[in-house]
């Protein structure tokens, strides 16, 4: 998993944070009045995020970077993936790939291994627009 740039997380749990992963909508709706648009800058003024359960001010977008992600709340939809997959190549039924819109930004989230998938079922058709 990559991350979602709709969720923060607070700092590293090892250093200057709690670990804890929330809704970045209300902090980003609190900070948009505070924006100056044309200078690029948000205002002094402005209330900075802090972590709604520890209260630390190391707060970061819940994006793959480093050591820092926070990935434990992404864990059980990686495990039900994993078992459908499983169950469905222990099956022997027809899986469809889909891949829309992922690229080349990080292949390795996604597209790497959804092209292995379907290479390992001999099976690989590979469509698209905008890249090889």
């Amino acid at each position: 998993m990559n991350g979602d740039m709709g969720l923060l997380q607070c700092g590293t749990r090892s250093e200057s944070g709690c670990g804890h992963v929330w809704d970045a909508r209300p902090v980003w709706d609190a900070l948009e009045p505070h924006i100056d648009y044309q200078r690029c800058r948000v205002a002094a003024n402005a209330p900075m995020p802090t972590c709604p359960r520890c209260g630390s001010d190391a707060v970061t977008l819940n994006c793959n970077g480093g050591s820092f992600f926070v990935r434990d709340h992404w864990e059980p939809n990686r495990k039900a993936y994993l078992q459908f997959v499983r169950s469905v190549l222990e099956q022997g039924k027809k899986l469809v790939v889909l891949e829309v819109g992922v690229g080349f930004n990080s292949p390795g989230a996604i597209r790497y291994p959804m092209e292995q998938l379907a290479a390992a079922r001999d099976s690989r058709v590979s469509v698209s627009a905008t890249e090889p």
